[in-house]
């Protein structure tokens, strides 16, 4: 006897293999979501960190007296994003020499750990001692 079509059985496999693969596609799928979620964090961070050093340079560079100043602060709330915060360390190298690190502290979402990122100048003053 010829058998025509599918038994329940080999229906049933095929749906559970169907439902697998989906469910692999669909995790693989929240994942690429929440990492390119984080991408866009630290970009943010990394735009904050050279914004809050490019005014410390242009400061600085701007006249004698502005070298002479002290920028360090810590745990500056950052406004326009939540739980973000920076410190500004600086470390007179010479009279005319600044090492200036700004380090920004943010809640990665990612990895539900608290992540830092760190960029840094020396800043010379243009303005004879």
């Amino acid at each position: 006897m010829k058998r025509r079509g599918f038994n329940l059985i080999e229906i049933l496999c095929c749906v559970v293999i169907f439902a697998l693969s989906l469910l692999t596609l669909l995790q693989a799928y929240l994942y690429s979501i929440r990492a390119g979620r984080g991408d866009r964090q630290r970009d943010e961070v990394v735009g904050l960190a050279s914004l809050v050093l490019t005014r410390i340079e242009t400061e600085l560079q701007r006249s004698p007296e502005n070298f002479q100043k002290q920028y360090s602060c810590t745990q500056v709330p950052w406004p326009e994003m939540k739980g973000v915060t920076y410190n500004v360390d600086e470390a007179v190298l010479s009279p005319s020499l600044k090492a200036i690190t700004v380090t920004v502290y943010y809640p990665d979402k990612t990895y539900a750990t608290p992540r830092e990122y760190q960029l840094w100048a020396e800043v010379k003053s243009f303005h004879p001692q």
